[in-house]
């Protein structure tokens, strides 16, 4: 099963099991995997490799982690908190 396939079974437990948190998470990831997805087509469909999709992730993860630490020495434990879980 590809990482897009289960992006999408995950989405729709998460929509079914009514967890707004883990809903909001996977929509972001499937948003940033598919601006990779449109940024490579060239005229017609693009698709990601599992190197590419794995790139997407761990950069989302990254961006993540910079904020939380942001939010940290800023002394907004509440933000961070949020950001950790939502990623929003």
């Amino acid at each position: 099963m590809s990482l897009k396939e289960r992006i999408d079974r995950e989405m729709k437990e998460a929509l079914k099991s009514g967890d707004k948190t883990r809903l909001n998470t996977i929509r972001s990831i499937r948003a940033a995997l598919l601006e990779k997805e449109v940024s490579i087509r060239v005229g017609g469909k693009g698709e990601l490799s599992e190197e590419q999709e794995l790139e997407v992730v761990m950069g989302l993860a990254k961006r993540r982690r910079a904020a939380i630490e942001q939010f940290t020495a800023g002394n907004r434990p509440d933000l961070a908190e949020t950001k950790l879980l939502t990623g929003g």
